[in-house]
């Protein structure tokens, strides 16, 4: 009886000092913490604020020609990304 109420005793520390280190460890990552910074692009493409919203990045894809696609994008969107294709028979 008198080790399990040793053992109970022991665990109660080792909680409270669990508790304890990870408050230090949570004070130590605030610490160090860097916050997300967002950085001008160099090419004029990611990095910075979104300049188009979701309203125009629609209309750009409904503007695509797909049988006459300018660049990569285009390609891939035509191949991958279009939702309603319609067959011409």
């Amino acid at each position: 009886m008198l080790e399990r109420l040793q053992k109970q005793e022991e665990i109660l520390r080792l909680r409270d000092r669990l508790i304890e280190l990870s408050a230090i460890v949570e004070n130590i990552h605030r610490q160090y913490e860097v916050p997300y910074v967002e950085r001008p692009s160099a090419f004029g493409f990611g990095g910075g604020a979104p300049n188009k919203t979701e309203k125009n990045k629609h209309k750009h894809k409904r503007s695509i020609n797909c049988n006459h696609t300018k660049g990569f994008s285009q390609r891939q969107h035509c191949k991958y990304g279009r939702k309603n294709v319609t067959k011409k028979h």
